[in-house]
């Protein structure tokens, strides 16, 4: 059991890309009160940036990890868990530069992983600041999946299928034995083939209700069509619609006999979201060239774990 006595250290992992400071200055003062250590990597921001990242960074608790250019997330994101081992963490927590982490999250998640020695990975109930919606989540049932959201009921989901990265606490011991993250990602579905590589090996994923982050999705608009269908065109760059498509792709070369479930309903939400693009968003023929790219890329290669 958790003892505020004996609290392992906690590292808390934030990577910095061209950030609105002010929201970063926000998620850190918030996540200050929450860990024993921030690793604040900064990821290749221009000078200006930079120079207004380290006017913000007064804490002798925050180490910052200045990178000269963006060499993708999951580099950025081993830079911070190579550090927090050195540092002697025991728990990782990973945000991004928006997330806002509510007070006593952390406490709520060291407590899961402390008590169940087969969870792998314990994460924040996420609510979307955008919408100030709460997230749904695939959960696994006897025969498959079912995607709910948190009613007063129940404190924790356990056996979820993927959650994001931030908001997520990994333990020093699975990392050591899954490994650092996929460098040659670059962006997008770092997080998701994480998660599947945990499970691979054995750990669950669990949700808790009452350790909430508040979370920002890109460019996110709310389309209503005639009362029967909300849609959550996310906006993005068309550029990363390709690293979208492409790992997307990869993780299903490596996952998709061991999680048919998983499998399905990722790619039924292929589909879907590419549908919500061309249909939606602005600059559908750029988004349409990223896509065939993408999917080009990711057939051409076979990518192993």
């Amino acid at each position: 059991m958790y003892n505020l006595k004996n609290k392992p250290i906690v590292a808390g992992i934030i990577i910095s890309y061209q950030p609105s400071i002010d929201d970063l200055y926000l998620s850190i003062k918030n996540l200050t009160k929450e860990v024993d250590i921030i690793i604040l990597v900064e990821n290749g921001s221009d000078k200006y940036t930079q120079n207004k990242i380290k006017d913000i960074v007064k804490d002798n608790k925050i180490d910052l990890l200045i990178q000269d250019t963006n060499q993708g997330l999951g580099f950025a994101q081993n830079i911070g868990i190579q550090h927090g081992l050195k540092k002697k963490a025991k728990y990782f927590l990973f945000l991004d530069d928006d997330s806002i982490l509510t007070k006593g999250s952390t406490k709520q998640l060291i407590l899961e992983l402390e008590s169940n020695p087969n969870l792998g990975l314990a994460a924040c109930n996420i609510i979307h600041k955008d919408s100030n919606k709460i997230q749904k989540y695939w959960i696994k049932t006897k025969f498959f999946y079912k995607r709910i959201s948190f009613s007063e009921k129940e404190e924790k989901f356990q056996n979820v299928n993927t959650v994001i990265s931030s908001g997520s606490m990994i333990p020093r011991k699975v990392i050591e034995q899954c490994g650092l993250f996929r460098e040659d990602y670059f962006i997008d579905y770092i997080d998701i083939e994480y998660n599947l590589r945990i499970r691979s090996n054995g750990y669950t994923i669990t949700v808790i209700r009452n350790a909430e982050l508040l979370h920002k999705l890109g460019n996110t608009k709310s389309i209503q069509i005639r009362r029967l269908l909300e849609i959550h065109p996310t906006f993005h760059n068309p550029s990363r619609r390709f690293f979208m498509i492409r790992n997307r792709i990869w993780t299903w070369k490596i996952y998709m006999l061991t999680f048919p479930g998983w499998f399905l309903i990722d790619f039924s939400n292929f589909i879907f979201d590419n549908m919500r693009v061309l249909l939606f968003e602005n600059n559908k023929l750029e988004n349409l060239i990223q896509i065939f790219r993408g999917i080009k890329a990711g057939f051409s290669k076979i990518e192993k774990n």
